[in-house]
């Protein structure tokens, strides 16, 4: 949805079955059907955005590929849509420069679209798998575009999560910020924008980015493009998995657990367990699961010891994933 900015009228795309209508939030009346351009149709309609004159609101279409713009006046499509890729699934409109940038994962490509004119004259980056984007207040002089790219096969894939950092003004690569990368925790939509949701600060200095699969939110300072810290979601509603462990190896900065379930959930990777009651002391700790085997799981824990006896106890709890981070303002006395 989207709302225009003076509030006179409210535009819902529907990817199933596919529409675009107009609502007047006045009365809650709802308007007739927008047709596509002549000559198409809509296919996936999933993304729109309004112009802060009111006049325009662009419709994106995931499954023909197009960002098309809809006069607010008469709901008509006023010209020919843009190509933006087939699979293209998250846009965002930039009021400063009045562009509309678009994320396309499938074909690892942004799309940048000159909004001063209604045939939206296109400019396409080569992005690995970008999945959300945004841009830096007040001026919009650089843009930050979230990336999940992802290895191997289901159920063992892999996210490596990392933000592409781009001047606004000449659309070149800045840096790129490394991210937490662990398995694809499930229930984490691959390849969408909520896998990697990201918001800016209002005032610039910050960019957040909530990391569905690491089940965290990272906290990016602007002025040198660094991470400062990742901030671990609360543990969800899900019980806790008890578990035995009975035996320790360590490789390299891995330590493999052997364990026997005791009670509650299986253990997956992407949940955090508690350690405890193991002789050696770098064994004992809270982890992240990175992965499970057949009576094994593996964490990431430099300081285990490989050790024969070793015996203790675990739990092991189910992070909540942020799928969307907002930045606001904060209110002035």
């Amino acid at each position: 949805m989207a709302e225009l900015p003076n509030a006179l009228k409210l535009y819902l795309v529907n990817s199933n079955p596919s529409s675009v209508v107009s609502v007047n939030p006045i009365n809650l009346t709802v308007n007739s059907p927008i047709s596509p351009y002549s000559g198409s149709s809509w296919i996936t309609p999933v993304w729109v955005v309004s112009r802060t004159d009111n006049q325009r609101v662009y419709v994106l279409d995931e499954g023909a590929g197009t960002v098309s713009a809809i006069n607010t006046f008469s709901d008509t499509v006023v010209a020919a849509p843009a190509s933006v890729g087939v699979g293209a699934n998250f846009m965002v409109y930039d009021p400063n420069l009045d562009r509309i940038y678009v994320t396309n994962p499938t074909a690892s490509t942004v799309t940048v679209l000159d909004a001063t004119t209604d045939t939206l004259p296109a400019t396409q980056l080569a992005v690995p798998n970008p999945v959300n984007l945004a841009v830096q207040p007040p001026y919009g002089g650089r843009f930050y575009v979230t990336n999940a790219v992802l290895a191997g096969t289901a159920p063992n894939q892999r996210v490596t999560a990392t933000v592409t950092v781009f001047s606004a003004v000449d659309l070149s690569v800045m840096t790129t910020v490394p991210l937490t990368s662990l398995p694809r925790a499930p229930g984490c939509p691959a390849q969408t924008w909520s896998e990697l949701s990201v918001a800016a600060s209002a005032d610039g200095s910050r960019v957040y980015v909530g990391n569905c699969d690491a089940g965290n939110t990272a906290v990016i300072q602007t002025s040198n493009n660094t991470e400062l810290l990742a901030i671990q979601a609360p543990n969800g509603a899900i019980p806790a998995a008890y578990l035995n462990v009975n035996s320790v190896s360590q490789s390299g900065l891995n330590t493999t657990y052997g364990f026997s379930p005791i009670s509650g959930p299986t253990i997956t990777a992407g949940m955090s367990v508690t350690i405890s009651g193991m002789r050696s002391s770098g064994n004992n700790g809270t982890f992240s699961i990175t992965a499970v085997g057949t009576g094994t799981f593996t964490v990431l824990n430099p300081a285990g010891v490989s050790a024969p006896g070793e015996t203790g106890t675990g739990v092991a709890l189910t992070p909540q994933s942020p799928i969307l981070v907002l930045a606001g303002t904060q209110p002035s006395n």
